[in-house]
Parts: C-alpha cells; structure tokens; sequence
C-alpha cells in the first residue's frame, strides 16, 4: 500500500494500481450481540480515513 499525498492504492502482481477500499464488513450484522463492537470498529475506521 502507498501513502502520502496521494490516494491510498494497493498494487496487484501484474502492476495493476487499485484503490485501497473497504473495512472487510462481510459477516457485519450477523450477530446481535456484536452490534455494538462492530458499529465502534467501523466508526474508528472511517474516523481514520
């Protein structure tokens, strides 16, 4: 991943330049019980760019 003043990006093995997106919310809301947990992880995460 490359940082600075530019958009963050990851680069695949064929030199492929993506945007690096996404908080990996793929099972989010599955369990009640972690509401909570997950909404303060998804929150620090968007806090943090």
């Amino acid at each position: 991943m490359k940082h600075g003043d530019q958009a963050r990006t990851i680069e695949l093995p064929d030199g492929t330049l993506l945007p690096a997106i996404g908080q990996g919310t793929w099972n989010l809301g599955e369990n009640p019980s972690s509401r909570e947990e997950e909404v303060r992880a998804l929150r620090f995460g968007i806090e943090r760019g």
